[in-house]
This record gives structure tokens, sequence and C-alpha cells, in this order.
């Protein structure tokens, strides 16, 4: 499983001097808010129908949340750079 930001800010996000080579080749670039890293988790499924997952966190490559004025909440959804983990159990008829 793996997450990306997918959340379009629009103008809340300005370009950062870190992203500028890269604005002519992706003109999009500077409306998300970047996580540094690939986020990706491990699902492991039991026979007795428990499943973990196993999650990772990474951090912003350039803002933060904050740095825009609005949180880890964005329409709704969660905008942290995290995988959280967690285990589960699916009972089997």
């Amino acid at each position: 499983m793996n997450s990306m930001s997918y959340n379009w800010l629009g103008d809340n996000v300005k370009p950062h001097e870190l992203l500028k080579p890269y604005y002519k080749e992706f003109p999009g670039l500077h409306f998300v808010l970047l996580y540094k890293d690939p986020i990706f988790s491990f699902v492991e499924v039991e026979d007795d129908g428990t499943f973990h997952i196993n999650g990772m966190t990474s951090e912003y490559l350039t803002y933060k949340p904050t740095d825009i004025g609005i949180n880890n909440m964005w329409n709704g959804r969660s905008i942290r750079p995290a995988i959280s983990t967690k285990t589960y159990n699916i009972k089997h008829k």
C-alpha cells in the first residue's frame, strides 16, 4: 500500500526556493505539500482474520501545513506525512 500527497492546495502554497529548478517541467508542483519520502506500508494477513498495517512516517519536504495557515486536516482528510500502524481482526463465519 502506498500514499502520496495529492492534496491540491492552490494559492495557499507559494513557490519554494528549493524546488525552483523543477517548476518549468512540473508547473503545478508548488500547489501541493510535498513529502520528503514516499510513504508506504506493509499489510500482513494472518489465517485467523487478523491483519496488521505496519505504517511509517516521513516529514514535509518544504512547507508544513502550519506554515500556510492550515492544520493536518484538509477537506476532512489527514495530510500528515504518515501511515498509522494498526491491527484489525475480521472474524470468520
